[in-house]
């Protein structure tokens, strides 16, 4: 489903606003994840993506926050763990605050208006087994962040068994089972205060020597083993036309989007996008 050209020009709007900061600041970022195969495979939007994501080295990624605050434009808000209470994530957004979106992990919020995702990246060990290590501390992170957001079956609500249609006995058993488990799993991981994940993610990022190998993984570990990249994929960096505009791109796009969409990332997928805006509307109303 694709949303409104309008939408997408405001999303525009608020990447040429974060384009400028970045110049004035004498900061690198690059298109990043879909909207970097939108720009290479249809020179613009997905034509079913509703959001933008960009990427910035870690080194930059505080003095980006610190010079965003200062200096977006009004109608554009930052949001991050400082700017609202709720907001857990390991990456930052700038928000749209003139529209609005009825997403369910989004609910918590203040601002739910169209965003732009800004991803940290990081130097990755060179030993897997550091690796998998280092995934699996950010994978706990996410699970506590995303786990508290999702509906978790009520055990003592009758009309789940009236409602799961002709799923037999054992399956919904094992299902409420396996459900059970993983509220457990939670319960104990939520005794640990979850500023305590972001200090272990940031003393493992610490621990890295090698400078060779960069991804994403620590803030977005869904993807964390395709975002490892070498270092000349990223650097230096190049440009790409978006939407009739010029912007910042990895250094080897081929390389890049192979990595992450496999080596069909020119065939296009509707089928695997995840919708991040539902019942998007103007502040004051729907688009015309």
């Amino acid at each position: 489903m694709s949303i409104e050209d309008s939408y997408k020009n405001k999303l525009l709007d608020m990447l040429l606003a974060i384009d400028d900061v970045c110049k004035k600041n004498n900061i690198q970022y690059w298109l990043d994840g879909g909207t970097l195969l939108g720009a290479y495979r249809h020179g613009g939007f997905i034509p079913w993506d509703d959001d933008i994501d960009i990427g910035v080295m870690r080194t930059d990624y505080p003095k980006l926050k610190q010079a965003l605050s200062l200096e977006l434009p009004s109608q554009f808000f930052l949001q991050t763990d400082d700017s609202e209470f709720n907001y857990n994530h390991a990456f930052i957004k700038v928000r749209d605050t003139q529209t609005s979106s009825s997403a369910k992990l989004d609910s918590t919020y203040d601002q739910r208006g169209l965003f732009i995702d800004i991803f940290p990246f990081d130097f990755v060990p060179k030993s897997h087994a550091l690796r998998v290590l280092h995934y699996a501390i950010s994978k706990m992170r996410l699970f506590l962040v995303v786990y508290e957001k999702e509906s978790v079956i009520d055990f003592s609500d009758e009309s789940i068994v009236a409602d799961r249609g002709d799923e037999s006995s054992d399956q919904y058993i094992n299902k409420k089972s396996n459900n059970f488990f993983t509220h457990l799993f939670y319960l104990l991981l939520n005794w640990v205060p979850k500023r305590f994940w972001s200090w272990l993610l940031f003393a493992t990022r610490k621990t890295v020597m090698n400078k060779k190998h960069i991804g994403d993984g620590y803030c977005f570990p869904t993807f964390f083993f395709r975002s490892i990249r070498e270092y000349d994929v990223y650097f230096p960096l190049t440009e790409i036309q978006f939407e009739g505009k010029t912007f910042k791109a990895p250094h080897n796009i081929p390389r890049y989007l192979t990595s992450l969409y496999g080596a069909d990332y020119m065939t296009p997928r509707q089928d695997l996008h995840t919708q991040h805006m539902e019942s998007l509307q103007n502040i004051d109303g729907p688009v015309a």
